[in-house]
């Protein structure tokens, strides 16, 4: 998946989904949400609170470390971008179906 380059100042138009919402009576509640952008499309960023003591609200990252909020995660952004482009580039060990596939058809 190609994420786009940089991240607008404020999230004008994005929404939030909620995925999961936990209840804790008087010590308080959490949440976990997907982000979709202003067109709609399903985003790697999350959004979370917990409003239980010490507990953390803001955004966050796959494989980045952390709840931020969003001037941080527009400057983590390229980075983590940067980051997954390598990661997609690299390639898979073990072997593929292909790869398989053709193994069993040359032993037999």
């Amino acid at each position: 998946m190609e994420h786009m380059a940089n991240l607008p100042e404020k999230p004008e138009g994005w929404t939030r989904h909620l995925l999961l919402h936990m209840n804790f009576g008087e010590a308080g509640g959490a949440a976990t949400y997907e982000i979709k952008d202003q067109d709609g499309n399903k985003t790697p960023i999350g959004y979370q609170y917990d409003t239980r003591k010490g507990g953390l609200t803001g955004f966050t990252l796959p494989g980045a470390e952390g709840v931020m909020p969003w001037a941080q995660l527009c400057a983590k952004w390229p980075e983590w971008r940067a980051a997954q482009r390598l990661r997609s580039a690299e390639p898979r060990s073990g072997f593929g179906c292909t790869e398989l596939l053709g193994r069993s058809a040359r032993s037999e």
